[in-house]
């Protein structure tokens, strides 16, 4: 599965890079309206990885999750919704 690296303003709390609230995907910001979805990912392989499902302001939805190993923000794929 091809993952692309992009840049994500977050909320940063306790616990770090907690939450995303805008990102910027092939030169365009998208501002996060909604967290549809959240969860951790822990995998021998590819190590701990947080993993959002997000509505932006636009109605577009992403994957995206943030790799607590590399310490980067990477997007999966746009969800296309019927």
């Amino acid at each position: 599965m091809d993952t692309y690296p992009i840049e994500v303003i977050s909320y940063s709390g306790y616990k770090g890079e907690e939450r995303p609230l805008r990102f910027i995907f092939d030169g365009r910001e998208y501002k996060v309206r909604e967290i549809m979805e959240s969860s951790y990912q822990a995998d021998p392989e590819k190590g701990l990885r947080r993993e959002f499902k997000l509505k932006t302001e636009e109605n577009l939805f992403f994957h995206i999750y943030y790799d607590e190993e590399k310490g980067g923000w990477f997007l999966i794929k746009q969800i296309v919704e019927h």
